[in-house]
Formats: structure tokens, sequence, C-alpha cells
């Protein structure tokens, strides 16, 4: 089956100036593969405008790999927690294109893309990913290792690092703007704090794992309600 992965979820994850593996495909980016062979990968943009390069890194990707886009059977989307625009874009793209081509869509949690190649063998304990940061929280989901599905993990949601403390995770998941607080409390329990390594390659491996959604009812997933909808309300009195 011909897969064609999305994500997008993060893009502020790397810090600025940072070289993205372009090997591995780290970064924002989209990949297409058929069976268990991934054939390719494409970087998406490489300013915080990485939207607009969505719809043209498809093209080029499928391009290369003389595809045309009705030969894409199933579409993996990258779909939250992250950047609102980010999370947006990807998800409207998905709807689009399988409304286009047919295709299936299956939506993959952020977080089974950001731990992804994040070996880890340090003893017993659950491995918390945190992404979403802001201020003193993060979303968090505990998962016993690097290979666990969606059954198999707890997601907390957006907590304080009080909410980690009677888990004792044995290792932290966490981009440049995780809180203070839990790299103090990594730090103090000798819990390593490792990068996530978002990638659309990692997508597409999920999406024999994930259940596939009617591509109308795709949404991102979000951390919060956004910033924008606050306000919005507040403004109303609501």
């Amino acid at each position: 089956m011909l897969t064609l992965a999305i994500e997008t979820s993060n893009p502020s994850a790397l810090a600025p100036g940072h070289n993205r593996d372009r090997a591995l495909g780290i970064g924002p980016g989209v990949a297409i593969g058929e069976d268990a062979t991934a054939l390719d990968h494409e970087a998406v943009g490489n300013t915080e405008r990485h939207g607009d390069d969505l719809m043209p890194a498809i093209d080029r990707l499928c391009a290369r790999n003389n595809i045309a886009p009705r030969g894409i059977e199933r579409i993996a989307v990258s779909v939250g927690p992250g950047g609102f625009t980010g999370l947006r874009i990807a998800t409207v793209t998905a709807k689009l294109l399988a409304e286009v081509t047919g295709a299936a869509v299956h939506a993959v949690p952020s977080w089974l893309s950001a731990r992804h190649g994040c070996d880890i063998d340090l003893g017993p304990g659950p491995i918390a990913v945190c992404l979403a940061s802001k201020r003193t929280a993060a979303w968090v989901v505990l998962t016993p290792d690097t290979d666990a599905g969606l059954d198999d993990s707890q997601t907390l949601g957006t907590v304080e690092v009080d909410a980690i403390e009677d888990a004792k995770p044995r290792a932290l998941i966490g981009d440049r703007f995780l809180p203070e607080t839990f790299r103090a409390w990594a730090d103090a329990n000798s819990a390593p704090v490792l990068s996530p390594r978002f990638s659309a390659a990692a997508v597409w491996a999920w999406a024999d794992r994930v259940p596939a959604v009617d591509p109308l009812q795709l949404s991102p997933l979000y951390a919060r309600e956004p910033e924008a909808v606050t306000r919005w309300r507040e403004q109303r009195g609501g």
C-alpha cells in the first residue's frame, strides 16, 4: 500500500540555526513508502512559514518518484499536540488529498513521532514524552518503551511537573521549550532529557498501528485552546 506521511506538528522544536538531519528526515517533512519499504522523504521549508511549502514538498516528492497523486492509497498525518498552524495545515492538506485521491487517512499522535528513534535502556519505569510546553506546564504521555502503542500508554494531558512524580519516569523526551521545572526534576532524579525526533518517516512507520478515521472527522489534537479563541471568548464575555 502506497502511503504518504505528513509531519509538520512541531516545526519550532529544533533550535534556530539547527541543521536538520536530512539523511534521516528529522524535522518538518513528508515521506512516501510502499509496504515495508520507505521510498523517499522530502523536507518542508526552512522558514517559520513552513506551511507554505507543504503541498510543493509533496509535489516534489511524488514527481521525483514518478508517483501520480491518485496512486496514493493511504495518508498518515501527525495530528498533535504541537503548533497550531502546523497542525491545521497538515490536517487540512490530508483532508484535501483524501477527497481527491480517495485515500484512507490515519491520525498519528505526534508523541509517537517524537519518541521514534530515541533508544532508551535505563532500567524499569516509563518514559515521559513532553510536548506543547508553555510556562510551567507540558502535555505529557507516559509510555513503557519507545515501541509501545496507544493501548499501552497513559495520556496525562497538560500537567505541571508534580503529575509525573509518582510515575518516576526513567527519561524525559522534550524539546527546547521544556519547562525548567521539568528539567530540574529530571536532574534531581538522574533522568536524562532527550530531544524529540519528529520525522515523516516515523509517522509513516506508525500508519499500520493506528486506526483509519473518517477524513471529515480528522482534526488537530491541541494541548490547549488556541490563544486567539481564548481572547475572542474573553472579548465576547463568554
